[in-house]
Parts: structure tokens; sequence; C-alpha cells
């Protein structure tokens, strides 16, 4: 009887202990992530890499982002979706720890950061494109089981005690894409760190600026003038020294995606040109002037990058249509991942990746069947397809007759 007490007291120990460690872990794993978010080098000092059992020496950070709709690149009712996730929290723990093994943050208004610790101090292409399908997979899951709208934005590998680069990476992707699912390495020709900005305005101002919104940034240029020459004490020289800044901070953010040159030519007329704006109308006009034209540089240079990527996938099928060329091999040849890629083909191409193949294919099939060396079936493998029932399929669907009747005619 005293052992059997002894083993009842034991199980019931050990579950106080898993109780106190439910409500305990999750405090820790908070601590860490702020500190994250604080940058605070000294996270090994604080224990927490040791009371959280991580050993590996590099990670990244995934930030989910919910509310009630996707809308111009942002998630609405950020404040209700907040009260619902608090009550759905442990449930968004349990999920998220089945797709990934990480330190999962509270929740900060409408967003959740994990940080995901990782072997290698970078991701290859393989195990990029399985983050990506993880998360995309964890958002469906999160989507059905706590009825709200989901996305993630999933920053680089980089070393503990640097992760906070790639919580801005996260921030950056949700922010650059209205893609449910982004990866920092999918979003164009963007490097370099982001920095905090002073004000919510001049936060838009750059935001908007960086997506190519000339628009919207030059409302907020408008906004952010007339708050200037609202404030008592202010003078010319304050409003022309904020104008300038601005502007120069959009041109670093627009060389960084390769839209400018940012060099000291390129603004060496800009002090000469505002002291002869000799009006605030004047200075107005020359900062929604130079803004329209950094937002125009920016959208011409994403254009231009999206073109040469759809370029060469385009060069690669129709020198390659005969082979087995899956939306995989594409995405690999130009380091995009597939999700990524299909969208972008799309939009550039106003195709998909596989009607794009497929039209390839059938041109050069017809081409083929005037010859009368090759019979069907040869001309069927030349184009790509190993079934010849399926290539007449498709031939018939895309040119309204099989191929027999196509070369009888």
């Amino acid at each position: 009887m005293r052992q059997v007490e002894e083993t009842r007291q034991k199980l019931s120990d050990d579950l106080k202990i898993r109780e106190k460690l439910e409500i305990v872990v999750p405090m820790i794993e908070s601590g860490f992530i702020y500190s994250i978010l604080q940058d605070d080098t000294d996270i090994r000092q604080h224990g927490y890499l040791e009371m959280l059992d991580i050993k590996e020496a590099h990670g990244f950070i995934a930030m989910l982002e919910f509310g009630d709709k996707l809308k111009d690149g942002t998630m609405t009712n950020a404040v209700g979706a907040n009260v619902k996730m608090n009550k759905h929290y442990s449930q968004l723990r349990e999920i998220v720890k089945d797709y990934f093994d990480c330190i999962t943050g509270p929740v900060m208004g409408n967003r959740v950061a994990l940080f995901v610790p990782f072997a290698h101090e970078k991701a290859r292409y393989e195990e990029r494109v399985e983050i990506i399908t993880r998360a995309r997979n964890m958002v469906h899951k999160l989507e059905t089981a706590i009825d709200i709208q989901f996305r993630a934005g999933i920053g680089a590998v980089k070393p503990v005690s640097n992760v906070r680069d790639s919580y801005k990476e996260a921030l950056r992707s949700l922010r650059e894409s209205d893609s449910h699912v982004v990866h920092i390495t999918d979003i164009p020709a963007v490097t370099g760190d982001m920095e905090d900005y002073p004000g919510d305005l001049e936060n838009q101002y750059l935001q908007r600026g960086i997506k190519g919104d000339g628009e919207g940034a030059c409302a907020c240029a408008v906004e952010m003038t007339d708050w200037i020459l609202a404030q008592e004490g202010n003078t010319r020289a304050n409003l022309v020294i904020k104008i300038l800044e601005l502007v120069i901070r959009l041109e670093h953010k627009a060389c960084e995606s390769g839209a400018v040159q940012y060099g000291f030519r390129c603004r060496e007329n800009y002090m000469a040109e505002l002291q002869e704006a000799d009006s605030p109308e004047a200075l107005r006009r020359w900062f929604t002037d130079k803004t329209r034209e950094i937002c125009e540089k920016i959208n011409t240079s994403r254009e231009r990058e999206s073109e040469n990527v759809v370029s060469r996938v385009k060069a690669f099928i129709n020198e390659n249509f005969a082979k087995d060329i899956s939306l995989d091999d594409v995405s690999r040849m130009v380091d995009i991942s597939p999700y990524y890629f299909s969208k972008l083909f799309k939009q550039e191409a106003g195709e998909t990746y596989i009607e794009y193949l497929t039209r390839t294919r059938i041109r050069n099939a017809r081409t083929l069947l005037d010859d009368q060396r090759y019979s069907i079936k040869e001309i069927c493998v030349m184009c790509g397809y190993s079934d010849p029932n399926y290539f007449s399929r498709i031939f018939k669907k895309y040119e309204g007759m099989t191929p027999s009747e196509y070369r009888e005619r």
C-alpha cells in the first residue's frame, strides 16, 4: 500500500510540474522573443538558450499576421483580430509546433513572431522551399481551426545573436508582398537593413514609396509638409531639411532595390533647386515631384527585373521543351520559390507556366507534323510527351483536331 501511495504521489507531483511548465514555458518564450525584438545581444547571457534547449547557432523569424481579410497589403480589423487571437492563443501554439520546432512569441497587435532554430548558416534552395511549403500548410490549418485570415512573412537565416535582422526581413516580406506566404529571398532585389523610422507618417511615406506607390507617397509628402508648416516656431530651414532627409532616405531604399543611383553627382542640384523654391507651395511641389520620380524608377526597375526572370524562363523552355522540365526545375534555375515564381510568371506572361510550356510544345509539334520523316509517336517524344494518347488529347484541345487529322489536312 505504501508503494502504491508513493507511486500515486509521484504521478501527482509530475502532473503539477507539467502544469507549471505549461504556464512558465510560454512566458520564457515570450521573454526570448521580446529580447530579439529589442535587439538585446545578451540573449545567451540571460539564459534563454539553455532554458529553451536551443542548441543551434542560427535561426530565422517567421511573422504571422492575422485579420478579417487582406486589403491593400495589410490585414483589416487588427484590434478585433487581437481580441480573438488571445482567446485562441493556446490553440495557435499547438498548431504552429506541429509544423515548426520553434519558439512562439506573444500576441503583439495582430501579429505573432516565431523563432525557428536552424542548423546551418544559410538555407539551401530545397530547404527554403520546404520552409515555405510548411508555412503554407500551417497557415491553411490555422485558418481552418481558428476561422480568421492568416499570412506569413519569413526572414533569412541569421546567427542567433543577430536574428533581429531576420525579424526585420520578415516584416518587410509582409509589407512588400500581398501573398499569403512570402520569403524574403522572393522579394526582388531587396537587400540591406530596414531602419526604424521616427514617426508613423514618415514610415508610411517610405513604405509606400518603396512599393512604387507614387500617389500614396505623395499624399504622405503633402501631409508631412503641412504638419511641419503648422508647428509653431518651425522655419523654412526646418522644412527644407526634413524634405531633403525624406527624399534621400527614399532614394537610399530605391538604391537597395537597384532602381536609382546612390552617389553625390545624382543629387548635386538638390540644394540649388530647394533654394530657388521661394514659397511653401514650391517646396511642396519639389517634394512631390521628386517622390513621384523615384517611385516611377522603382516601378520600372521591378518590371524590368520581373521581365528578365520570365524572359530567362521562356528562353529555357524554348530550348528544352522536349525534356521533362517541371515548375520546380525552372524555379530552382532562377532561385525563386515555386509559389512566388508561379505568381510572377502569370503576372508577366499573362498565362501560367504550364500553359506556356504546353503551347510551346504544341507549336513545335505542328512544325514537326509537316515533316513526313517523323512518325506521330516520334513527334510525341520529341515534344516532351511520353504517352501518345495524352499527347493526342492535348493537341486536340489546342488545335481542335488530333495530330493525325492535322497531318492529313
